[in-house]
């Protein structure tokens, strides 16, 4: 196993489903080696993190509202929020606790001024690039 084969099978994933290759990198558990960060970078990828943490992902699920405090507490002009769609190793997962989260946070956001943009309109950076590149 080589040390980008991870990389190579996603994009290739990727590639087969939207035709375009990604740009943007969310290391799993927020975890990077310096060396795999020149690695991303040798091959065109924009690394993001996040500054607003939930606890989401944890089994049993906390309450929607812990969750909702957590993103209102938390979230500054620029922030990145990091939720979970799903469970680790788990095959399908209703994520309720994260979809009522959202859908309770993000109106008192938008009440308080925020706008809701996607990473690389923020970062103002490509998603992705042509798969020929």
């Amino acid at each position: 196993l080589r040390d980008t084969d991870h990389i190579e099978s996603a994009e290739a994933a990727f590639v087969e489903v939207t035709g375009e290759r990604p740009t943007l990198y969310r290391p799993p558990w927020g975890w990077l080696t310096p060396w795999e960060a020149r690695r991303l970078h040798a091959r065109g990828y924009t690394i993001v993190g996040w500054d607003v943490y939930t606890l989401d992902w944890q089994i049993p699920e906390p309450d929607h509202r812990e969750v909702a405090d957590a993103i209102l507490a938390d979230t500054q002009p620029g922030s990145i929020i990091c939720l979970h769609d799903a469970y680790p190793l788990e095959e399908r997962w209703e994520k309720d606790v994260t979809r009522l989260a959202v859908l309770d946070a993000v109106p008192k956001l938008q009440a308080d001024g925020y706008d809701f943009v996607t990473v690389d309109d923020l970062l103002d950076v490509p998603a992705s690039r042509p798969a020929a590149a």
